[in-house]
């Protein structure tokens, strides 16, 4: 019995906009039932059971521990380069993900699956490192440099692996396109068989702690019609105090400036170092088309 219309298994580093993107392909099957289990333990466990965030939509009144049997039109887990869920000592990133002692017990797990694709989530170097630097020490991602330099260049050495081999069970999601060209999303939307929706772009997911530049953790993106739901509100003096924020919510989480989060950082040797590799500047340049990654170094 096919428990999983679709099931996608999630990689990327913290900070590449992993839970923007998953929040956005939850919302190609709105209305549909999906599962999201978030930064699932590396190795051989049960993300069901070992993944600290679990959400369920379109699943009205089945109790958690249903969720697994329910059938389901998507199931997401994700993995992230989080330092006590890696497998110990590891080298690299998508061995310890994709570990093969789970793949034998996957469809234990999880059910039996009609199609299963994995998903690359990469942003662009400078801007990843310097949101990564602005949350350092709050995150759970490994905090040694070094370690997460090689983690980016092994996802982009994956990511144009799946280019030239015209990998079909692989998905490579660019944060950068995905972020600001909407035929990008619109074609990505189709690759998975959903229906295509821009809805969750106007939110910044609270999953993974919120924008590390703009103050969104706690606050998601306010609407027009939420102003007018509340409009009670205006006529209290604490609204007033507080209107810098509103606006800022107001105008949503299309204007963060997530392509320019490296400035910054431009006088930061921390960063410089990180950009300073000359596979990850080729890398970039290949993948993302820009120099970015130069020009975060040009001003030293």
């Amino acid at each position: 019995m096919v428990i999983n219309e679709l099931e996608l298994r999630v990689c990327g580093l913290q900070r590449s906009g992993n839970h923007a993107i998953i929040t956005w392909i939850v919302e190609q099957f709105a209305g549909r039932p999906a599962c999201f289990l978030n930064n699932v333990r590396h190795g051989d466990h049960d993300p069901y059971v070992v993944a600290p965030q679990r959400f369920a939509y379109g699943m009205d009144g089945v109790p958690q521990e249903a969720w697994r049997d329910t059938p389901k039109d998507l199931l997401v887990y994700s993995y992230e380069d989080d330092a006590k869920r890696l497998l110990p000592n590891a080298t690299s990133l998508l061995a310890s993900a994709f570990s093969p002692a789970f793949e034998a017990r996957r469809e234990a797990y999880l059910g039996r699956s009609a199609r299963r694709l994995d998903v690359l989530i990469l942003r662009d170097p400078a801007n990843n490192f310097a949101s990564r630097l602005k949350k350092l020490e709050k995150l759970t991602g490994v905090k040694d440099l070094p370690t997460i330099v090689a983690y980016w260049k092994e996802l982009a050495r994956a990511a144009i692996a799946v280019e030239e081999r015209g990998d079909e069970d692989t998905v490579v999601v660019l944060y950068n396109r995905w972020f600001a060209d909407r035929k990008y999303r619109q074609t990505l939307s189709r690759r998975l068989g959903g229906t295509f929706s821009d809805a969750s772009l106007r939110h910044v997911s609270e999953i993974g702690g919120g924008s590390s530049f703009d103050k969104t953790a706690m606050s998601a993106d306010l609407t027009y019609g939420d102003v007018f739901k509340h409009w009670r509100k205006l006529f209290r003096p604490q609204t007033y105090r507080r209107l810098g924020e509103y606006w800022k919510r107001l105008n949503g989480a299309r204007q963060m400036k997530v392509m320019d989060r490296w400035k910054d950082f431009e006088q930061d040797p921390r960063l410089h170092d990180m950009l300073a590799d000359p596979e990850l500047q080729a890398l970039s340049r290949r993948i993302f088309g820009e120099r970015s990654a130069e020009r975060a170094t040009a001003g030293r």
